[in-house]
């Protein structure tokens, strides 16, 4: 499996939100993208793990 890092730190809503999306459109199953595996909290950062279904 793929692993893609994105990091969006300093960009305001809804950049993050948007450039996340626009990622996942270009992944292919099996590669990270659809199911929420783990979601946490590094400081004032928030860790998605999220997987294409």
């Amino acid at each position: 499996m793929a692993v893609k890092t994105l990091d969006y730190s300093g960009l305001k809503c809804p950049m993050p939100v948007l450039k996340t999306k626009k990622e996942l459109k270009n992944l292919v199953s099996g590669q990270i993208g659809d199911e929420l595996v783990e979601l946490r909290e590094e400081g004032s950062k928030l860790i998605f793990i999220i997987k294409k279904a």
